[in-house]
């Protein structure tokens, strides 16, 4: 699920199938996603408590 990973597939290997498996870019997703969330979240509680 990395650019440069497909580029190299592609230019290597140009009759290749490149196959994503769900259970992976699901942990890709709650590592990135979730996580900008989670340290959004975390530093608006922080504002909230540094203004009482």
């Amino acid at each position: 699920m990395d650019a440069s990973y497909n580029k190299l597939v592609t230019k290597h290997l140009p009759k290749a199938r490149i196959v994503y498996v769900r259970f992976h870019m699901q942990l890709q997703f709650g590592r990135d996603v979730l996580s900008a969330v989670r340290l959004d979240e975390a530093r608006s509680l922080q504002q909230q408590d540094q203004g009482c």
